[in-house]
C-alpha cells in the first residue's frame, strides 16, 4: 500500500509504533477486562432488589382513615376496599361504582375508583373526594334517598334551596331569563341569547347582571327541556294511546338526524277534543336505512319509557307516521320491522306529501310544463338583481295610471319550494296580476343595448314566447285548477289536524274537482275573469296592453283538456290514498263523523233483509285490528257495539249533532254523566 509522506507522519505522532508481540499481549488483556467487568455488573444486578412494591396498608389504619375523613367527606358512607390476606390492596368508591353510568361524562372521568385504586394512600382517598365525578354522584344519591322520603329538590340540591330562598325580585328577573332562554331555542341560536338580554336591559327590563351569557341560556334551555318532557309523559300517561311522527333532517354539518315527534288525544280541552303534537326527541342513526331508522326510533321510544319495539312493550303505541322514502314504507324498511314485531300499527304516508305528489304526476306532461318553466326563468331574471328590480317597480307604478293592478306584491316569486302547490298558485298570480308589466320590461330590456347582445338575444326569444296566449290562459286555468288542492295541502299541515280533518279535507278536494268538471271552463272564476279583461286593439287580442299570438288556438286548447286534467288529478289522488289500508280509514272516519250519526239509527231500524251490512261493522273491525292494545288496558271488546249504541242514542236525544262539530261532539260525550258506562267505546275512541 502506498502511503503519502503526510499521512505517515500523522499516524506516527498519533499512535506509537508497537510490535505484533505487544500488541497482542495488549488485546488479551485488554479483553479479559471487559469479561470481569461484565461478570461484576451482573452479580451487581442479581443482589439489587427489583421495583417496589405497591403501598398496602392494615385493615386498622384503612378503618382509622375512614373515622379521621369521615366528618369532611363522608368516607364511612362510600369508602370501599379490597383485602388480599392481611391486607388492604385496593380502595374504592362505592357511590362512583353504583351511578357510573350517570357520572362517566363527567369532566376529567377516570373509572379508577370504580374499579379499585391499587395505590392506598390517604392523600389519593382525599383528592378523590373532592373530584367533580365523585361530587355529582353523592348528588345523585342524595336526591335517591330524597324522592324515597317524598322530599323536593330542596333536600339535596344547594342550587334548588338557593333558588328557593331567593328574593321576590331576584325570582321574577330569573322568569325573564328563561323565557328568553326559551324562545332563543326554539327560534334561533344560542348565540343570541346574551345579545337578547342586552336589549332587554336597554329596554329596562330588571333581567339582573347575572345568567345573561351564551352558556347559563344552554344550562337553563336544559333545564326547561327536562320539565317539558316530565309534563310529556304525565300527558301520554293520562291519554293511554299515542302515535308516532318521524322525519329526517341535516343539521348544519350535513349530518342526517331524526326527528320523531308523539301524537295523542286530550279531551281536556276547553269544550274541543283535541289531537295535541309535541316534539320528544332529535336522534342520530348509524345509517339511514331500514335497519338503522329501526334501532334510532327504538332508542328515542325510551325516552316515553317503552323498553322496545315489540308486542309486549308497545301496548299504548298506536300508530306511525312518515314520509315516503324507501327506507321508511319499504318491506324491508322500518315499517316492515315494525309490523312484523307489533301487527296492529296502523302505518301512515304523510298526507300532505302524497297530495303534493299526486297533483305533480297528474300535471306532467302537460301544458303546465310550459307555465311552470316560464315562472322558474321569469323568477331568476329579477331574483339577483336590483337594477332590473328597479326598473320594473318604475314600469309598474306608470301602468297604475291606466291598469287596476293589485298591491300583493311586484317582483315575480318562486315557484318551488317545500309546499308545491301553494308556491306555484303564488307564483301564476303573480304574472296574471303583473303580466303587462313584465312583458314591457322584457321588451325594452331586449332592445337595451347596455345588455350583453347574448342576454338581448334571450331575453327577445322570452317576450316572444311568453306573448303567446297559452301563457297567460294557462297561469288562469291552473290557478283555478290548483285552488281547491292548495287549500287542502295548507289544511294537512296545520298543527290542529287529526284523521278525521284530514281525510275529510282531501274528500272536499275531489269534490270540488269533480264540481269544476261538471262546469264550463269560461265559468271558472280566473278563467273567465282573464276572458272579461282581454280586449282587442287593431284586430289584435290583448291584455294589459300587451298582444297574445295564437288567442284561439290556446282556448281551444284548454277547452279540449279541462275535463281530462280534471279526472287526472282525482284519479292520482285516489291512487295514492289506496297505498293505506282504505277499509280502516272508512271504519275511524264512520266512528269519528258525529255528523252522520242521524242516519245510524235509521240504518239499524230497518227490517233484517232490506240492509245486509249493518254500519256497526266498523266498529267491530276497529275492535278487532286493536285488539291486543286495547285488551291490555282492560277493554272488554264485547261490549263495543253496546256501548256504542248506547252512545248514538243519546248523542241524538241531547246534543245538537247537525250544528256541533265533532270534536265538540266528543267532548260532550267524554264528560257526559253516563260517560263510565262507555269507557271501553271511549278508549277505542281515543
Amino acid at each position: 500500500m502506498v502511503v503519502s509522506k503526510k499521512s505517515t507522519i500523522s499516524s506516527v505522532s498519533l499512535f506509537p509504533v508497537v510490535s505484533k508481540k505487544k500488541l497482542a499481549i495488549s488485546c488479551s488483556f485488554f479483553c479479559s477486562l471487559c469479561l470481569l467487568s461484565m461478570k461484576r455488573y451482573s452479580k451487581d444486578t442479581e443482589a439489587r432488589p427489583g421495583p417496589s412494591k405497591r403501598r398496602c396498608v392494615s385493615h386498622s389504619t384503612f378503618k382509622k382513615w375512614q373515622n379521621e375523613l369521615d366528618k369532611e367527606f363522608q368516607a364511612m358512607s362510600w369508602l370501599d376496599c379490597e383485602v388480599s390476606g392481611a391486607k388492604i390492596t385496593k380502595i374504592a368508591c362505592k357511590i362512583c361504582r353504583k351511578f357510573e353510568s350517570k357520572i362517566v361524562g363527567r369532566r376529567n372521568y377516570s373509572n379508577k375508583w370504580v374499579v379499585g385504586a391499587e395505590s392506598v394512600r390517604i392523600s389519593n382517598i382525599k383528592d378523590h373526594a373532592k373530584t367533580d365525578q365523585h361530587a355529582h354522584a353523592m348528588m345523585l344519591l342524595k336526591k335517591e334517598h330524597a324522592k324515597a322520603a317524598g322530599l323536593g329538590p330542596c333536600s339535596y340540591a344547594p342550587i334548588a334551596k338557593a333558588l328557593y330562598e331567593l328574593p321576590e325580585d331576584a325570582k321574577a328577573s330569573l322568569r325573564k331569563n328563561f323565557d328568553i332562554a326559551h324562545f332563543v331555542a326554539t327560534e334561533l341560536s344560542f348565540n343570541k341569547y346574551s345579545k337578547i338580554c342586552e336589549l332587554e336591559a336597554h329596554h329596562g327590563v330588571n333581567i339582573g347582571s347575572t345568567y345573561v351569557n351564551e352558556v347559563a341560556g344552554k344550562t337553563f334551555c336544559h333545564y326547561i327541556a327536562e320539565t317539558k318532557r316530565k309534563e310529556l309523559l304525565t300527558c301520554l300517561t293520562q291519554a293511554q294511546y299515542f302515535s308516532l311522527l318521524m322525519d329526517g333532517s341535516t343539521d348544519v354539518a350535513n349530518v342526517d338526524d331524526e326527528i320523531f315527534l308523539v301524537l295523542w288525544c286530550d279531551n281536556n280541552c276547553n269544550e274541543k277534543v283535541k289531537t295535541k303534537m309535541n316534539f320528544f326527541s332529535v336522534a342520530r342513526p348509524k345509517e339511514v336505512s331500514g335497519q338503522g331508522l329501526f334501532d334510532c326510533m327504538e332508542s328515542a321510544l325510551t325516552k316515553l319509557g317503552v323498553s322496545g319495539i315489540n308486542s309486549e312493550a308497545c301496548k299504548h303505541l298506536i300508530g306511525i307516521g312518515t314520509d315516503g322514502a324507501s327506507a321508511n314504507i319499504a318491506a324491508a324498511g322500518v315499517k316492515g320491522l315494525v309490523e312484523d314485531k307489533v301487527p296492529w300499527i296502523f302505518w301512515m304516508w304523510c298526507l300532505a306529501h302524497r297530495v303534493e305528489l299526486a297533483i305533480k304526476n297528474a300535471l306532467s306532461q302537460t301544458s303546465f310544463s310550459l307555465v311552470d318553466e316560464m315562472l322558474l326563468r321569469l323568477y331568476y331574471i329579477y331574483e339577483k338583481s336590483p337594477k332590473k328590480c328597479r326598473q320594473l317597480v318604475e314600469i309598474v307604478n306608470d301602468l297604475r295610471d291606466c291598469l287596476t293592478l293589485d298591491d300583493k306584491g311586484i317582483k315575480p316569486v318562486r315557484a318551488s319550494g317545500s309546499r308545491w302547490v301553494t308556491h306555484k298558485l303564488n307564483a301564476m298570480k303573480r304574472v296574471i296580476s303583473k303580466y303587462g308589466a313584465y312583458t314591457s320590461h322584457l321588451t325594452a330590456l331586449s332592445e337595451d343595448h347596455s345588455v350583453n347582445s347574448d342576454n338581448r338575444a334571450k331575453l327577445k326569444g322570452y317576450c316572444r314566447k311568453w306573448s303567446d296566449a297559452k301563457y297567460l290562459l294557462g297561469c288562469a286555468f291552473f290557478v283555478d285548477l290548483l285552488s281547491p288542492c292548495a287549500i287542502t295541502s295548507k289544511q294537512l299541515q296545520s298543527d290542529d289536524l287529526d284523521v278525521l280533518a284530514a281525510f275529510m279535507s282531501i274528500l272536499k278536494t275531489v269534490k270540488e274537482i269533480k264540481k269544476l268538471r261538471s262546469l264550463s271552463l269560461e265559468k271558472w272564476p280566473t278563467y273567465s275573469s282573464i276572458l272579461k279583461n282581454i280586449n282587442i286593439e287593431n284586430g289584435e287580442k290583448t291584455y294589459q296592453c300587451q298582444a297574445l299570438r295564437n288567442y284561439d288556438s290556446a282556448t281551444d286548447h284548454f277547452m279540449s283538456q279541462y275535463k281530462q286534467l280534471c279526472l287526472a288529478i282525482t284519479e292520482h289522488l285516489k291512487s295514492r290514498l289506496a297505498w293505506s289500508d282504505l277499509q280502516i280509514v272508512h271504519d275511524v272516519i264512520f266512528v269519528l263523523a258525529t255528523q252522520g250519526w242521524e242516519k245510524i239509527l235509521s240504518t239499524e231500524e230497518r227490517p233484517a233483509g232490506e240492509s245486509s251490512t249493518s254500519p256497526m261493522e266498523a266498529v267491530t273491525r276497529l275492535g278487532l285490528r286493536f285488539k291486543d292494545p286495547l285488551e291490555s288496558n282492560g277493554v272488554d271488546l264485547a261490549n263495543l257495539i253496546l256501548e256504542f249504541s248506547d252512545m248514538v242514542v243519546y248523542a241524538n236525544q241531547f246534543i245538537s249533532l247537525a250544528t256541533m262539530d265533532y270534536q265538540s261532539v266528543w267532548w260532550r260525550l267524554f264528560h257526559a254523566p253516563n260517560a263510565a258506562s262507555w269507557s271501553n267505546i271511549l278508549q277505542l275512541v281515543q
